[in-house]
């Protein structure tokens, strides 16, 4: 994507990309990781700071899309009933819903809809063009307002590792379109996966103990403005720690400061902004969180 930019010097004076590199799941599937992204704290608690509600409150007109057929694009929890489901002000799920694409009786089909191990295309159109069309569209019409989009695709949920490659020059198109249309010195996106690849397939046989290690090793990336209203060099060294989706969310809550001349830092309990440098001692597999040592930690050689 980079490299097929013609104004590449215009483009790096503009934007900062990082990657991190120690972003770390708790588990191998949605609920358990995008709950707390959402929330800041897990599924069976009845606290948090809801992202949507938070970005309401402060004025912003949130939208989202995800192609499949789902409240939610990871089953809400039935069992917690004082967390409420909090609806963006602009959807795009239900022409997911459309039998073409997926089958009502069987929504875990290989062969139809969010898991099918075949090209996901309906009415002449990949599945995930209508999301990219859609979020255009609306940074299009509040293109001076204040705004909060979250795109959710499932292209890789399946065990091949193959649909995911129709996405590549879709998603490189639709992300320069923002990045020249609608990117300014108060824009950021976020581009990550809740989790790797979990679902049986052949690398299973072939590559399992690379295949338990992507599992929980998740794709974190930011691009953030080239200003001086954040501190870059906090950001770079985060890239080699130990990163969990709480981080994420205190630093999506602390991404309304972008505008002002600085940010609050945030650091809470079970993560922190980005923004501020993260104390190394702390992160690691033996201490923090409980959820990842629980589990699997592929960062204990390392921190």
């Amino acid at each position: 994507m980079l490299f097929t930019n013609q104004k590449k010097e215009t483009f790096f004076k503009k934007y900062n990309s990082f990657q991190f590199f120690k972003y770390h799941s708790f588990n191998g599937h949605t609920e358990g990781n995008i709950f707390p992204l959402f929330y800041g704290n897990e599924r069976s608690s009845n606290r948090g700071i809801t992202l949507v509600n938070f970005y309401n409150e402060r004025g912003f007109i949130t939208a989202a899309t995800h192609n499949s057929c789902n409240k939610e694009f990871f089953d809400w929890p039935k069992k917690n009933k004082k967390i409420t489901f909090s609806s963006f002000d602009h959807e795009n799920i239900a022409i997911f819903c459309d039998t073409n694409y997926e089958n009502k009786k069987d929504k875990w089909s290989i062969f139809g809809g969010k898991s099918s191990i075949l090209r996901r295309c309906f009415y002449g159109k990949d599945s995930f063009d209508y999301s990219f069309e859609y979020i255009l569209q609306f940074l299009e019409n509040y293109k001076n307002e204040r705004k909060f989009f979250r795109i959710s695709l499932e292209d890789g949920h399946e065990g091949t590792a193959e649909v995911i490659k129709y996405i590549d020059n879709s998603f490189s198109s639709f992300l320069m379109k923002i990045l020249n249309n609608y990117f300014d010195d108060k824009t950021a996106i976020f581009i990550f996966s809740d989790h790797g690849a979990h679902i049986p397939g052949p690398y299973d046989a072939l590559f399992y103990e690379e295949k338990i290690m992507e599992k929980y090793l998740g794709l974190l990336l930011i691009i953030l403005p080239n200003i001086d209203k954040y501190n870059a060099l906090n950001i770079l060294f985060n890239q080699q720690q130990l990163i969990t989706v709480y981080d994420i969310h205190d630093t999506l809550l602390d991404m309304v400061n972008i505008n002002k001349t600085q940010y609050k830092n945030m650091e809470r309990k079970k993560g922190q902004s980005l923004f501020l440098k993260i104390k190394e001692r702390e992160r690691s597999c033996q201490n923090y969180p409980k959820e990842i040592t629980n589990n699997f930690c592929f960062c204990k050689n390392y921190v």
